[in-house]
């Protein structure tokens, strides 16, 4: 496979992502669909905080580190 044009830089979705998390999103991610088009999604869904209190230790953490 040939190598193709990029629909969107590097660097412009490290600046989309960027802003994202600068305005206070907790997960952003950006979608490059096949006609072209460029799509953001941010969320800042509750519950998904890692340093809010509530949350309980993932039991892999102590393996996995």
């Amino acid at each position: 496979m040939a190598n193709r044009v990029a629909l969107i830089r590097k660097a412009d979705a490290a600046r989309l992502l960027r802003a994202a998390r600068e305005s206070g999103y907790k997960r952003a991610r950006v979608i490059v669909h096949p006609d072209g088009r460029v799509e953001m999604v941010a969320d800042d869904v509750a519950g998904t905080d890692p340093d809010a209190a509530d949350t309980k230790p993932n039991d892999w953490d102590e393996v996995l580190h």
